[in-house]
């Protein structure tokens, strides 16, 4: 995870949508991954599919 400024978001996403096909419609932040693996990585979506995918596979 890596801080930025504002102004470097849209570049930073426009690379993270490029990088992660089924992201390629994602337009906000957070852009959250699921694995350690960056290459291996699969995108989850934003905050609301970060928690219901925590709630699910954690029963957190």
């Amino acid at each position: 995870m890596k801080g930025m400024q504002a102004s470097e978001w849209p570049e930073r996403l426009k690379h993270l949508q490029q990088s992660y096909k089924h992201g390629k419609n994602h337009k906000t932040s957070p852009f959250i991954l699921e694995g350690c693996d960056l290459k291996k990585a699969k995108f989850v979506g934003g905050y609301s599919e970060f928690k219901e995918l925590v709630g699910t596979k954690y029963q957190v």
